[in-house]
């Protein structure tokens, strides 16, 4: 009784994943996924806000330059090991911060490039095609119909944010 123990435990490699899988991690990643969640630095980042203090009629003031409202994120990973993604945002901005009037307009982002598991398939990796980036996430959970990752990410300014991505197999 205590083999079968030690020998359930040793296959669990997610932190957040099943205790025992008979799919291979390779056929429950590979699909269709959909954005669940988004956050950044732990926080629900679905609607991510910029402020900005700017000094009107001799006042200073926390005023909202821009908001950008996910609407769709949507991830295919193909067994062949190509990776196509595709973001939809509503975004609402202002460029007179005194007299704040705003307009919104939508933002659709598609990508393509290949994916790939490293370091003991507890890592994804993303190579986007157009501009020779890459990403890596760690993966956390990955069952037959979710995944989770979380990865740093670079964001503006040369910070760097520390991203978590729920997704749910379509």
């Amino acid at each position: 009784m205590a083999l079968l123990f030690i020998t359930i435990t040793g296959c669990k490699k997610y932190e957040d994943g099943p205790l025992v899988s008979l799919r291979s991690p390779e056929t429950r990643i590979t699909g269709n996924w959909a954005i669940e969640g988004y956050y950044i630095d732990g926080e629900n980042a679905e609607i991510i806000e910029v402020f900005e203090q700017v000094v009107c009629n001799g006042n200073q003031e926390r005023v909202l330059r821009r908001a950008d409202k996910l609407l769709k994120w949507d991830l295919i990973l193909e067994e062949s090991g190509k990776m196509h993604m595709e973001q939809r945002f509503e975004i609402k901005e202002t460029s007179n911060y005194c007299e704040p009037s705003y307009r919104k307009r939508e933002s659709h982002r598609a990508y393509t490039g290949s994916w790939e598991f490293i370091n003991d398939k507890t890592e994804l990796k993303l190579s986007f095609d157009a501009n020779d980036r890459t990403e890596v996430y760690t993966i956390r959970e990955l069952r037959k119909k979710s995944l989770f990752v979380v990865g740093d990410i670079p964001a503006s300014f040369g910070e760097v944010n520390r991203v978590g991505l729920s997704f749910r197999k379509e």
